[in-house]
């Protein structure tokens, strides 16, 4: 099963990109880390996103959602973020 794996810090900047990243967001690992996390969500779902990701921080456990991101090409696909 491909999986991304897509490693951020408290600053929503990319520090880890696996090679499924690449293949299902079409950045190469070399353009996406350093990049905000925002570089694959749509602004339209962008304030959800980032109150599950305030979650995330608070509360120092684990949370899942489903969501509209978006491809180097502007894709629109849908994800499931663990």
């Amino acid at each position: 099963m491909p999986i991304a794996l897509v490693e951020w810090d408290e600053t929503l900047t990319i520090r880890d990109w696996n090679p499924e990243a690449e293949r299902i967001f079409g950045f190469r690992r070399e353009e996406a880390i350093g990049q905000p996390i925002t570089i694959v969500i749509p602004e339209a779902v962008q304030p959800v996103v980032m109150q599950t990701v305030q979650q995330l921080f608070n509360d120092r456990c684990s949370r899942h959602s489903i969501n509209d991101n978006i491809t180097k090409d502007g894709r629109t696909i849908m994800c499931q973020w663990h």
